[in-house]
């Protein structure tokens, strides 16, 4: 919520703003390498082209939720940061974690610490600390005035269950879910193991 504020404020002012989740953005930082490869060929550096054309088109990365979980994604972030702001982008970037706890336990760390002094050098760490989850105060405020939820949690059979409530009055009683796969960006395909492929009702 806040980096969406942020950005529709910065956009407002005139300020070219790219927003990107750290999925979104790993898939579109891919999808150029490979168009990149396919275009150049064997180009020596192909991050700092894929870095200059973020730059080109916005020179402000507003990056939402970064978080790293594999050896893979923490090469290409430290390659891609360093040469963004080598281009003179700027980041501005939300994490559930502080920057030098990021990747933390992960494999061969210490080829990601660059990635890290580059974010310290460039950028001001701000912490916020808020006693109150309000993802969870509001849901259990919206649940007392109407009964309905945003989101279910624990996760276990409860949850299941309003799931299944839930769903059954969006869709109105419609066919049973199925299995089957879902396209997804670069010619993928996701399995899934439930889908509800329609239903004549919706949620009052």
């Amino acid at each position: 919520m806040m980096m969406d504020m942020f950005h529709e404020t910065v956009r407002r002012a005139g300020l070219p703003s790219r927003r990107a989740h750290f999925h979104d953005f790993m898939l579109d930082m891919n999808r150029d390498l490979h168009r990149i490869r396919k275009q150049v060929g064997g180009v020596r550096d192909p991050l700092a082209l894929v870095a200059q054309g973020f730059v080109r088109e916005s020179p402000l990365l507003c990056f939402d939720e970064c978080h790293v979980l594999n050896v893979g994604d923490a090469l290409l972030m430290r390659s891609f940061f360093e040469r963004l702001f080598e281009a003179g982008g700027t980041v501005v970037a939300t994490s559930n974690l502080a920057p030098d706890e990021l990747y933390s336990s992960g494999i061969n760390r210490e080829v990601f610490q660059p990635f890290i002094d580059a974010i310290l050098k460039h950028c001001d760490p701000i912490r916020l600390t808020v006693g109150e989850d309000f993802r969870s105060s509001k849901s259990a405020e919206l649940a007392a005035a109407d009964g309905a939820r945003t989101f279910f949690w624990p996760l276990g059979p409860g949850a299941d269950r309003q799931l299944a409530a839930t769903l059954e009055t969006v869709l109105g009683g419609g066919p049973p879910p199925v299995a089957g796969d879902i396209e997804v960006p670069m010619g993928r395909q996701l399995p899934c193991r439930r889908m509800w492929l329609g239903g004549g009702g919706r949620a009052g």
